[in-house]
């Protein structure tokens, strides 16, 4: 099992090795990244259904900064 030790918000982050064992590419905004190949489990154990959208009024920001645009 590994896990995010760094900044863990108090959500499972606790997953099987064998998540990060291989890669797969997929495709965002035109660019190609890395991801592991266990993607789908990994956010699953996180987010739960990853694949839908919250309810409008729990669509809020986790950030604990402000970013500005000049």
């Amino acid at each position: 099992m590994v896990g995010n030790i760094v900044w863990n918000d108090g959500k499972e982050d606790i997953v099987p090795k064998s998540v990060f064992n291989k890669i797969d590419y997929m495709v965002f905004e035109g660019r190609k990244y890395s991801v592991p190949a266990g993607y789908h489990e990994w956010l699953t154990n996180y987010y739960g259904n990853y694949m839908e959208l919250p309810p409008v009024e729990k669509r809020i920001s986790h950030h604990k900064f402000e970013a500005y645009l000049k």
